[in-house]
């Protein structure tokens, strides 16, 4: 359950409907497996209105609703049957259905009424007072709140929220005093309890909301908070503020505010400076804590990426181990050795990091880990087809044409960290010795055209590597091509000054 959990919320972020979907049918065939009718439900009702906005076919979520509606009343539930309908009432007001909403949370409304279920009561009423308040029923509205039990019965989160939505009602109809006194209302509870939930307001209010109540708020009280949804508002309203953010922030609080940190040190140099002494935080905090991130992992230097892992502690302890040994080839046998875990546990542990892993960085670029038979290592950039230990065992190994074909030279020639520059020089030494040394064994097997090709092929990107030049003038003249071996020679001459070598040495 924890792991489809980090799985399904993973692929709703990264947009990869292809995976969600897939998994989505892993997770019933899981559920059906497992015979827990309540387990089924819970899936049904958490998942089914956190899809509609990412998937075209809003059929999948309403089907799902269904379910969970029909295993309510088979069930006999009346708290899962109002949760039910809430959760289908929700679905349509995200689908801006609002007609359909109403219709649906009533009945959710009207069910919690009944048995009188206190919390059920709460929660309908905050989606329903909404989807009236998009229809315009403000009278319906105000009586609804009529019906939530006493203020000691609701939770602080919903106290807040319903407090900010009665805000938005007074400023909606233009009764600024009574707007005045509500604000004031909501305000207090904020700093009181020093929340405040955005989830529970419908995307359509969520800026309106999140503008009154960030204005009415200091930087301080903000922080206080918690919220990155009122913080963003209130430095998108007044950019003022964003100096204050920085200087009063406290350094072991500013885990809480990475991406916003992140945002900001990409649109404004100027605040670099305070910005280095979080990432400094951040990098020291990793190497300390990083077993106790639960489902998220934060990491070095001044670009710390967000890491969703999926899986357990061990989980954790082993992609500490993959970073602390970058750069090297390690096997499923040192992992089994360094957690006493056998051999043939390591790989699905490895596959489900390797599911949820993002890029991160660890020098300037971002790497990727990478699983090949018995060989893990991280690899530099996932467009970049050179595994290296891969290269350097084809060509130990003689295979020259194998090593040939995964070169790629294109290999991220606008960073200039002495890492990947002392890593170019090598892998282009070896992609060139190992060409020169493949067309020589094409030639003395009498494949002539063979040797061409992947010289005319290495030279035509770049045409200074004279000794693979010299080869191809020689095969060219020797197979009785020799005015386009002289094509190429004259070619050569154009690109350099003073020439290495003359046209005659090569066909003597």
């Amino acid at each position: 359950s924890f792991a489809y959990t980090n799985a399904m919320n993973f692929y709703m972020k990264q947009r990869d409907r292809k995976k969600l979907e897939f998994l989505i049918s892993e997770i019933e065939e899981s559920l059906n497996l497992s015979g827990s009718s309540r387990t089924k439900f819970l899936f049904y009702l958490n998942y089914a209105f956190s899809i509609p906005e990412f998937l075209s076919d809003s059929d999948i979520s309403i089907n799902y609703a269904r379910k969970a509606i029909d295993i309510a009343i088979e069930k006999g539930s009346p708290q899962m049957l109002s949760l039910a309908l809430n959760g289908l009432g929700d679905i349509y007001s995200i689908l801006n259905e609002f007609e359909k909403a109403e219709i649906y949370l009533n009945e959710a409304l009207k069910v919690a009424l009944e048995n009188d279920l206190k919390y059920n009561i709460i929660l309908t009423i905050i989606s329903l007072i909404q989807v009236k308040l998009k229809l315009n029923k403000i009278d319906e509205v105000i009586k609804l709140f009529e019906l939530l039990p006493s203020e000691e019965q609701i939770p602080p989160p919903d106290l807040i929220i319903l407090n900010s939505i009665k805000a938005l009602i007074y400023q909606k109809i233009g009764d600024n005093e009574k707007l005045k006194k509500q604000l004031e209302i909501t305000i207090n509870l904020i700093k009181e309890f020093k929340m405040f939930d955005m989830a529970k307001i419908s995307p359509i209010f969520q800026n309106e909301v999140s503008k009154i109540i960030s204005s009415h708020l200091t930087i301080d009280e903000i922080i206080e908070t918690k919220s990155t949804d009122l913080l963003m508002e209130k430095m998108r309203n007044e950019p003022k503020v964003i100096q204050e953010f920085l200087e009063k922030l406290r350094v072991e609080d500013s885990i809480n505010y990475i991406e916003i940190i992140k945002t900001i040190s990409k649109d404004d140099k100027k605040f670099k400076i305070q910005i280095d002494k979080f990432s400094e935080h951040w990098r020291k905090f990793c190497e300390q804590y990083i077993t106790t991130f639960g489902d998220v992992v934060y990491f070095f230097n001044n670009d710390i990426k967000p890491i969703t892992i999926f899986g357990d502690e061990i989980n954790l302890l082993i992609l500490l181990y993959l970073i602390s040994n970058r750069n090297k080839v390690i096997t499923y046998g040192n992992l089994s050795i360094a957690f006493g875990i056998h051999s043939e546990n390591i790989k699905p542990r490895l596959d489900q990091i390797l599911e949820v892993i993002e890029p991160w960085t660890i020098t300037q670029t971002p790497k990727y880990l990478i699983v090949e038979n018995d060989k893990i290592l991280f690899k530099t950039d996932e467009n970049f087809k050179v595994d290296l230990y891969l290269f350097e065992d084809y060509l130990k190994n003689g295979d020259l044409e194998s090593a040939v074909n995964i070169y790629h030279g294109d290999f991220l020639p606008y960073i200039s960290h002495p890492y990947f520059s002392e890593l170019r020089n090598r892998l282009k030494k070896m992609y060139l010795d190992a060409v020169y040394n493949l067309a020589q064994g094409y030639i003395s097997d009498g494949k002539y055209d063979r040797a061409i090709i992947i010289l005319e092929s290495l030279l035509n990107k770049d045409i200074l590597n004279v000794e693979h030049l010299k080869l191809l003038i020689s095969v060219l003249y020797k197979v009785g091509k020799r005015a386009y071996a002289y094509e190429w020679y004259l070619r050569y001459l154009t690109k350099v000054e003073e020439p290495r070598f003359k046209f005659e040495e090569i066909i003597s």
